[in-house]
């Protein structure tokens, strides 16, 4: 495929992991490739821009420079657009990115793009009227997801914190796989393609396990801490008492159970260098 030139810019500068300078490299690394920056926008004010703002200006590609949240956003608003989606590391965990470019960080992801353009397609698990591009967490142990992206503090205080939120876990009501035996304190879901869903369930323990699990997450690993038994499944639904705490790509929910999680084979927007186009 031909080179694109026409990108629109979307980043948070507010954001805990992008900054003015970081976004700056970005616009540098598109402008050395020829690429012509024909529009921005703010993420955290502005939201995404609508299809008809991106064609007004001829946008062949929209950069979605954040986390996977960022990346999701783009993909689910802009499922109808004809452009293509150039999703770079700009958050925490960028699990979205690093399944499309590996880990790469962003100049390198653009200079890859330019020299062997390709677009790709990338499954995702659909979850209600929600999609996930990058995980799916589910269960009592999700809530330390949204803290993790929050906590900035010493390992003494980070330790602490962690503990408190052991004795949460180990109160909190646990969660089932329907047609499985066992409960669990977190089901990491994500899709391996657009007929089969990767299921990593994190078995119920006690106050050493939820601890262990606790501190490994706030520390930013997030399938450590507890024994992961890898199973796969055509779909999944999850059953518990009542609703349940659900991350979908670094976005908190609660949502009723019983919840269905089917894997869903998205169109073939993403821009990507030509050796990892599948």
């Amino acid at each position: 495929m031909s080179r694109p030139r026409r990108f629109w810019l979307v980043a948070n500068p507010a954001s805990h992991s992008t900054s003015e300078k970081a976004i700056g490299k970005v616009r540098a690394a598109l402008e050395a490739g020829g690429g012509q920056i024909v529009g921005e926008t703010d993420f955290g004010e502005g939201g995404m821009p609508s299809a008809g703002q991106l064609d007004a200006v001829r946008t062949e590609v929209l950069v979605a420079y954040g986390g996977d949240g960022t990346v999701t956003c783009a993909a689910t608003e802009l499922a109808n657009w004809d452009g293509m989606i150039l999703a770079l590391p700009g958050g925490t965990m960028n699990l979205a990115s690093k399944d499309l470019h590996g880990k790469r960080d962003a100049p390198d992801i653009i200079a890859a793009v330019f020299a062997a353009p390709a677009v790709r397609a990338l499954p995702y698990v659909e979850v209600g009227s929600h999609r996930a591009y990058a995980r799916v967490i589910a269960g009592p142990a999700a809530s330390l997801v949204d803290v993790r992206e929050r906590l900035r503090s010493r390992r003494l205080r980070h330790a602490w914190r962690a503990l408190g939120f052991a004795w949460r876990i180990m109160g909190s009501r646990s969660i089932g796989i329907e047609g499985r035996q066992g409960r669990f304190t977190a089901l990491i879901v994500h899709a391996m393609s657009d007929d089969r869903l990767a299921i990593d369930p994190v078995e119920q323990g006690g106050l050493l396990h939820a601890f262990r699990l606790a501190w490994s997450w706030l520390g930013g690993l997030l399938l450590e801490g507890g024994a992961l038994v890898r199973d796969e499944r055509p779909s999944l639904t999850i059953t518990a008492d009542g609703p349940v705490t659900i991350v979908i790509d670094g976005e908190s929910r609660k949502l009723d159970t019983p919840l269905e999680l089917e894997p869903r084979g998205g169109r073939a927007c993403f821009l990507v260098e030509g050796d990892s186009a599948a």
